[in-house]
């Protein structure tokens, strides 16, 4: 999901002198109805949005629930701005910026680099901040960004690892989440959310466990957050 918020990535890179004007809105997060959020961000994200779990590949990691229908985000207007006083989950607010994997020659390590999106409409307009300084060093402006983008990601990184308990200790069933409103039906399919049963049964170490990484935050923020849903469903029909 992340990735499919560039149209065309490129690594930031001391060869190329590039200026960025500062987002206008989110369109670019328009046709997205969850989003990957950090461990960190879990117990502020529940406040507004229902957080679920998804795999990505072998790793689980916590989503916000944006809307309840395929490719719509229902936190923002017609004109691409996020609702006032609803947190914006970082993964979001990085971009145009995120972080691409580069693979390593001849058998050595993948790298990460911070890579743009060539198509941000931002990019190298007159008032934009330079990202490198006449030296080739990041400018003041690069370095903000890039300090930014780089506690996002690692925040993931972070949570990845936590929720990797998760797995370990089959804390997960998979479930549909069925709406009704009035003659309105929404469905959320093969949701990922805590088996409250295995929870109860853990011994007392595997609990330790999950209180020392940080993952048993996000499982209250995701038990807290769930009656969000029902407020999703109403804000839809509001604006009906």
């Amino acid at each position: 999901m992340i990735k499919n918020m560039f149209k065309s990535p490129n690594v930031l890179s001391k060869g190329r002198a590039i200026k960025m004007s500062p987002l206008e809105d989110y369109k670019h997060a328009e046709n997205f109805n969850f989003i990957v959020i950090s461990q960190e961000e879990a117990p502020i994200i529940a406040k507004t949005y229902p957080i679920f779990f998804a795999k990505d590949g072998e790793d689980v990691l916590p989503i916000a629930i944006l809307g309840l229908e395929k490719n719509k985000n229902i936190f923002l207007d017609k004109k691409g701005q996020w609702e006032n006083r609803c947190y914006i989950p970082s993964v979001i607010r990085c971009y145009p910026f995120g972080v691409a994997t580069l693979a390593g020659k001849d058998g050595a390590q993948s790298t990460l680099s911070i890579a743009y999106d060539e198509e941000y409409a931002g990019l190298d307009k007159k008032d934009g901040q330079d990202i490198f300084d006449k030296d080739g060093s990041l400018s003041e402006f690069g370095s903000k960004i890039k300090k930014f983008v780089e506690n996002t990601y690692s925040s993931i990184e972070k949570t990845k690892k936590s929720l990797k308990l998760f797995s370990d200790l089959n804390l997960l069933k998979t479930i549909d989440v069925n709406i009704d409103k009035g003659d309105k039906k929404y469905k959320l399919e093969a949701m990922l959310q805590i088996n409250t049963e295995r929870l109860n049964e853990l011994k007392d170490n595997e609990l330790l466990a999950l209180l020392k990484c940080g993952a048993f935050n996000v499982i209250y923020a995701h038990s807290a957050s769930i009656s969000n849903i029902s407020f999703l469903a109403d804000r839809i029909e509001d604006s009906k």
